[in-house]
């Protein structure tokens, strides 16, 4: 089974013609946005929304990180012989034109104390990460960066070594509203020889409060041929 890592056109300048003979001028764009904050938050608090799959295939089902009696959605725990907390992550897809008809990817995220990211473990891999991870506290419209490199191995063991990943990010405009971007986490994942495996495209709509939502995630695979691609809507 695949694991699915469980994601504006600028419109200050135009005038909108509203009814009655005047117009409206659009809200500009906020000059930043919180999204470290935004994403601890989002950790914190955990979600659960219907999600449809398009592309390859189709089908439709939910994603949410499971629910616990803590105070907040994450567990304490260790990881890595450190304090952490955990979430889990799980997507449940009916699917109705590929195979399987029923489709369940989950997977662990660790964090230390203070919501820095620090590995994802999976049924078929164990990540971690090999420098703390950086997500930047503010961000605008246009920002790039890399937010952290992982190792990845066949278990927690880490006996077997079977390649990397990377996480970076830019903030797209939201072609939907003026008050708002699109946080684009970009995720890679190489085999032991470099060669890519999978990308993966996760699109979250981010707001100047610190509301963080996810909207669109893709998933392409090398090991199928490259038109074959991997839609959630949320």
């Amino acid at each position: 089974m695949k694991l699915i890592r469980l994601a504006l056109l600028l419109a200050s300048s135009v005038i909108i013609t509203a009814c009655g003979g005047g117009s409206v001028t659009p809200p500009p764009v906020p000059a930043s946005f919180p999204l470290q904050s935004a994403y601890k938050a989002f950790i914190a608090n955990g979600f659960s929304k219907s999600v449809t799959l398009s592309g390859y295939c189709n089908g439709k089902g939910s994603a949410s990180f499971s629910a616990s009696s803590s105070p907040t959605n994450s567990i304490s725990t260790t990881f890595e012989d450190a304090p952490a907390l955990y979430v889990t992550k799980t997507l449940a897809v009916k699917v109705t034109d590929c195979s399987p008809p029923e489709l369940t990817i989950s997977s662990i995220d660790y964090f230390d104390t203070n919501y820095v990211p620090r590995g994802i473990s999976a049924p078929v891999s164990y990540s971690v990460f090999i420098l703390p991870a950086v997500i930047p506290a503010s961000v605008s419209i246009g920002s790039t960066g890399i937010i952290g490199k992982l190792t990845s191995y066949a278990s927690s063991t880490k006996a077997t070594v079977t390649g990397s990943m990377e996480w970076s990010f830019v903030v797209e405009s939201d072609p939907t509203s003026s008050s708002t971007a699109i946080v684009n986490m970009i995720w890679k994942s190489s085999n032991v020889a470099g060669a890519l495996t999978y990308a993966q495209q996760d699109r979250y709509r981010i707001d100047a409060s610190g509301g963080l939502t996810p909207v669109r995630f893709e998933a392409q695979y090398t090991s199928v041929p490259t038109d074959r691609i991997f839609v959630f809507t949320f």
